[in-house]
C-alpha cells in the first residue's frame, strides 16, 4: 500500500504510471491540487505492518512510504523515461470525441492544446516549468522517446486508448523536434493494438544492450507486450 511520509493513505490517488530509476519508484499523481510525482524508496521505506494494525490499512501486510514529492507543469496521467536524454516525461490524458469506439485521429482531436507532454530532468521541474509540448494526440495513456542515431533525431512513441471496445493506437513519430514540438514531414505511423493500451516503458538488456518496448492493456484479459525497439524505429 502506498502511503505518504506520515504513513497516511493517499485517498483517491490514481497511480496512472510508474517509473523506476536508481532504486526509486516514481508514481504519477494526477489528483486535483497535486499535479505531481510521488517518490518512493523500496530499499529504505518498505515496512511490514503489525498484524493488529492491518485492518486499519485495508488488510495490507506491507506499506511503501513516500520519501518526496514534486510538482510538474501538466496533469501527469502517466510517466515515462528517455534513456538517451536521461530525462523523464509526463503527459496528460485528454478525452476527445463522443461515441466510444468511434474515435479517429482527426485534426480536431490532435490540435487540442491540452494534449501535452513535458520532458524534465530530476530536480529541475516545477508547477510552471519547463514549458509543456503541445498539441499532440488525444487520449494519451503512455509515452517514451529515444534517440535513433548519433544526431539529435528523436523518435517519440505514444499510446492512445479509446475505451474497452475500440482498438488502441501506438503512434510512432520519427525525427521529432522536441524543442519546437513539431513532427517532421511525413507525420507519423500508427499501429493498432487491442483496447486499453496504457503505459510504455523501455528496457535495456544489460548483456546484449538490446532495447525493448514494454506495454500493457487494462481491459478484459490484460495483455503485456514486449517488442524489440529496433522493429519499431
Amino acid at each position: 500500500l502506498l502511503v505518504d511520509e506520515h504513513f497516511c493513505t493517499l485517498p483517491s490517488i490514481h497511480a496512472g504510471g510508474i517509473e523506476v530509476r536508481n532504486g526509486l519508484v516514481y508514481v504519477a499523481d494526477s489528483r486535483k491540487g497535486q499535479q505531481g510525482i510521488q517518490v518512493f524508496d523500496i530499499a529504505t521505506n518498505l515496512f511490514e505492518v503489525p498484524e493488529h494494525l492491518q485492518n486499519e490499512l485495508f488488510g495490507y501486510r506491507y506499506v511503501l512510504r513516500a520519501v518526496s514529492f514534486f510538482h510538474v507543469p501538466t496533469k501527469p496521467s502517466f510517466i515515462g523515461f528517455d534513456p538517451d536524454l536521461s530525462m523523464f516525461l509526463v503527459g496528460t490524458y485528454a478525452h476527445c470525441g463522443n461515441a466510444v469506439g468511434m474515435h479517429t485521429d482527426s485534426n480536431t482531436c490532435t490540435n487540442r492544446a491540452d494534449n501535452r507532454l513535458v520532458w524534465f530532468e530530476d530536480g529541475s521541474v516545477s508547477m510552471t516549468s519547463p514549458k509543456p509540448c503541445s498539441p499532440l494526440f488525444s487520449e494519451m495513456q503512455g509515452a517514451v522517446s529515444v534517440r535513433t542515431n548519433t544526431t539529435t533525431s528523436t523518435t517519440l512513441l505514444i499510446s492512445s486508448s479509446y475505451g474497452p471496445y475500440a482498438d488502441s493506437h501506438l503512434h510512432i513519430i520519427r525525427n521529432f523536434d522536441r524543442a519546437s514540438c513539431k513532427m517532421a514531414e511525413g507525420g507519423f505511423e500508427t499501429l493498432h493494438y487491442p483496447a486499453g493500451l496504457e503505459d510504455l516503458h523501455i528496457q535495456v538488456d544489460q548483456k546484449s544492450k538490446h532495447r525493448y518496448l514494454w506495454a500493457l492493456t487494462e481491459f478484459g484479459t490484460r495483455m503485456v507486450f514486449v517488442i524489440p525497439l529496433d522493429a519499431l524505429l
